[in-house]
């Protein structure tokens, strides 16, 4: 199995078992470190948003166990692993409708798949429509279908 098949496997089943626990599991990346498999793990409140406290280091260690006992249970990765829980840190990645619902009003970047067209867009998120992330851009309105979303991050005020 590749690395983005577990990648995507992993943040399937974590992102079930993380309503229970109180946490949002925003992203999961699995790279490697030399042969061991490195599994990095990024969790938030369950009701994080742009207005909330951040998640506190005492909190991100209270997912450690959780998230450890399920990635045991899956036996995906062969081997050792290393794993990483941490918190999304000031650039949040927004991968899910409610992500991009949640962080309206924000300014984000935003990547599309592909290769063609314009790719890479920085601006007002203003809500999803039908399935689409609506931003303003370069002062016009752009409508990117969440299946085409490559990457997308808040951008953080300062």
């Amino acid at each position: 199995m590749g690395l983005d098949q577990i990648k995507d496997e992993l943040f399937e089943v974590l992102e079930k078992s993380a309503g229970e626990h109180g946490a949002d599991v925003v992203d999961v990346w699995v790279t490697r470190q030399g042969n061991t498999p490195l599994v990095q793990v990024f969790v938030d409140k369950a009701d994080a948003g742009p207005e909330s406290t951040p998640i506190s280091l005492d909190e991100v260690a209270e997912h450690t166990p959780w998230i450890s006992a399920a990635l045991d249970s899956l036996d995906i990765i062969d081997g050792p692993y290393n794993l990483e829980v941490s918190s999304p840190g000031m650039y949040r990645p927004l991968r899910k409708e409610c992500d991009f619902v949640a962080y309206a009003g924000e300014r984000i970047k935003l990547k599309k798949k592909g290769n063609s067209g314009r790719l890479k867009f920085t601006g007002e998120l203003l809500g999803v429509e039908d399935g689409s992330v609506k931003l303003v851009s370069d002062k016009q309105e752009f409508l990117v279908p969440l299946t085409e979303i490559e990457k997308a991050t808040v951008e953080p005020k300062f």
